[in-house]
C-alpha cells in the first residue's frame, strides 16, 4: 500500500475580488431539470423576475394552473 506524500500547498484560485458570489438556479420540480443558472455578485429582484419570465416564454406553463 502506498502512502500519499504530503502535497505542497498550492496557490488558491480566486474567482472574484473577494466578494461572495450569488447563484440563482431555476429547477423544474417535476423533471429535476435545471432550466437556468445565473451567477453574479449581486442579484436584484428584477433579474429574478426576468429569468422566470424567460423560462416561462421558452418552456411554456403547465396547463390548468
Amino acid at each position: 500500500m502506498d502512502v500519499l506524500k504530503k502535497q505542497h500547498k498550492r496557490e488558491s484560485l480566486w474567482l472574484t475580488d473577494g466578494r461572495p458570489l450569488r447563484i440563482l438556479v431555476i429547477i423544474d420540480e417535476y423533471t429535476r431539470e435545471c432550466l437556468s443558472i445565473y451567477v453574479a455578485c449581486r442579484i436584484r429582484h428584477q433579474e429574478v423576475f426576468d429569468m422566470l419570465y424567460e423560462s416561462f416564454i421558452s418552456r411554456g406553463t403547465e396547463e390548468g394552473i
